[in-house]
């Protein structure tokens, strides 16, 4: 509940309490390939990533490794609805 959630938080914040707070640094966001952002989309609409995977690498089997992240999820969910 509630109380816990204070807990934790008070607790995280004691050990983490060398985190930069200067809103000027900017922590780079790693891009992803077209395949794991693919696999993330499936992840978040519920599927396991076990299935996602598997998925995903069929399409790529078939459509090469440049195929654009649109068709790659659409492949991979008509893969998955079969």
């Amino acid at each position: 509940g509630a109380k816990l959630a204070i807990r934790l938080l008070t607790e995280l914040r004691e050990k983490a309490g060398g985190m930069p707070t200067d809103p000027g640094i900017i922590i780079p966001a790693q891009p992803g390939t077209p395949a794991e952002d693919a696999i993330s989309a499936l992840i978040n609409l519920g599927y396991r990533r076990p299935e996602a995977q598997g998925a995903v690498t069929r399409v790529l089997a078939r459509t090469g490794d440049d195929a654009p992240i649109d068709s790659l999820i659409r492949d991979s969910l008509k893969e998955l609805a079969r």
